[in-house]
């Protein structure tokens, strides 16, 4: 049963992704319009998540009206993350995925279109190395970048150490950090599962952080590390404020940051 009903949510979302996929896809990839584009991935998202009886709240919005650009940095707790920050984020972004998702029918033309960067793991991994290049090329026409810095999913909810990639590209580009807090993704779809569990009117949020700029430092790498220390401590004290914030803590994982895209 559980499968039937996985399959009626992801037909109706696929469904949706056909209303608003070409459009997107042919104004970005042909037209080279981007608004367009990304206005049609953002009302995808927000009939994606009302399609799945997600009730979407975003709390500190301010922020986001106050910030023409940034570095998002959100916590990874689900597949249905990029539904939920899409629909309530109104920036110009760019979302770093693992290149998988590249290949997804529709969505995956629409993310090439539109200027998303994939990151590519295991034997692909010397094609990240232009990353870096294409994270200015977004910058340089005005958009922002959206990082999951866990670079995987959380199994149990709790927040994950960060990678550094997204710290490394606010000091390059000299943009603020934004994190977002997301709520209530991981009761309906964990981790290793492909079962949805529909809870009727499930409540989501997203709490929107105060921007943290780039601090001052010896080199760019020292600079990024204590700008991951700042959005790490912000995230945990939000998320989990129950818990002790130990200084290096989020630098327990050292991992590269072409490594860095959801899975």
């Amino acid at each position: 049963m559980g499968y039937l009903t996985s399959s009626w949510y992801y037909g109706m979302v696929a469904a949706r992704s056909m209303v608003y996929g070409p459009p997107a896809i042919v104004s970005a990839g042909i037209f080279g319009n981007k608004a367009v584009s990304q206005s049609m991935m953002r009302r995808w998202c927000v009939d994606s998540t009302r399609l799945l009886g997600m009730q979407v709240s975003a709390h500190g919005t301010e922020h986001l009206a106050s910030t023409q650009q940034a570095i998002f940095i959100a916590n990874h707790l689900s597949w249905l993350d990029i539904l939920v920050i899409g629909s309530i984020l109104p920036q110009d972004y760019r979302w770093l995925a693992k290149s998988a998702v590249f290949k997804v029918p529709i969505l995956g033309w629409h993310l090439a279109a539109s200027g998303h960067i994939p990151v590519y793991r295991g034997k692909q991994r010397h094609r990240n190395t232009d990353i870096a290049e294409r994270m200015r090329q977004v910058v340089a026409e005005g958009a922002s970048l959206l990082f999951f810095p866990e670079g995987t999913r959380s199994k149990d909810g709790h927040l994950q150490s960060f990678r550094s990639g997204a710290f490394m590209a606010a000091i390059d580009s000299n943009l603020p950090v934004i994190p977002l807090a997301v709520r209530g993704t991981h009761e309906l779809l964990e981790k290793g599962s492909y079962h949805y569990r529909p809870i009727r009117n499930h409540p989501v949020s997203v709490q929107v952080l105060a921007p943290i700029a780039p601090p001052p430092g010896e080199t760019p790498k020292a600079r990024a590390r204590a700008l991951r220390a700042l959005a790490f401590q912000a995230l945990l004290a939000e998320l989990h404020p129950e818990t002790v914030y130990a200084p290096g803590q989020e630098a327990a994982v050292e991992r590269t940051p072409p490594s860095e895209g959801s899975s």
